[in-house]
């Protein structure tokens, strides 16, 4: 099973050391979720990651920054896939631009999982459990009703939303291709090695890390 990272939404000590970190214990895809930060300060952002390093980030905000980084993909949240027309535009003019851009999207309801239109690489269904970075924030779906939901689904999905290790024996059962952690990770006193742990249980057999 796949693990991806997403970003904490305001920026966290050490944040950018703990990223190289990341990703040298084998992380494959970073989201990039800064919800406040205006254009200039995302680029300053993503400018303190290593180059070698911009094919795993996938952006939340400022799309076109991802072309001009020449970065993994986007991602579409709901307020993105307000207007179907503009997106259409937008996906198609992205395409050109930059084959092989992947583009993910965020789904909150399980009837968004039936239809695989427009196509994504993947998705990200959220929450699954109760929240660990959102006070408040419970699961949104019956566990047995989201396994159901999944199995059917054409697309390649992930779960997000209260997922630590005391949860990967669920998110398998449910049938997930991947998880994405946040809370997890980043309120941990070590993000790396809180990110290794739950990377191990997924993969028994995890990915050879830079030294």
């Amino acid at each position: 099973m796949d693990v991806i990272v997403i970003t904490p939404p305001k920026e966290v000590k050490n944040e950018h050391e703990d990223i190289q970190r990341l990703f040298k214990a084998g992380l494959r895809i970073l989201h990039v979720r800064k919800p406040d930060m205006d254009h200039d300060n995302l680029k300053t952002y993503i400018k303190k990651i290593p180059k070698k390093y911009h094919h795993r980030l996938v952006l939340h905000s400022y799309h076109s920054l991802a072309m001009s980084f020449k970065l993994r993909g986007i991602h579409l949240t709901e307020k993105h896939r307000k207007t179907e027309l503009k997106l259409g535009i937008r996906l198609l003019l992205l395409n050109i631009l930059r084959p092989g851009l992947q583009i993910s999207a965020s789904v909150h309801n399980l009837k968004s999982l039936e239809v695989k239109k427009p196509k994504y690489n993947y998705v990200l269904v959220s929450p699954v459990f109760d929240s660990i970075s959102k006070e408040g924030q419970q699961a949104a779906f019956p566990l047995a009703k989201l396994k159901e939901a999944v199995e059917s689904s054409p697309y390649i999905i992930y779960g997000l939303g209260g997922i630590d290790e005391s949860k990967i024996s669920f998110c398998k059962d449910i049938g997930f291709f991947g998880i994405a952690l946040l809370g997890s990770v980043w309120e941990s006193d070590d993000p790396t090695a809180k990110y290794k742990t739950i990377r191990d249980i997924c993969n028994p057999k995890p990915p050879i890390e830079e030294f």
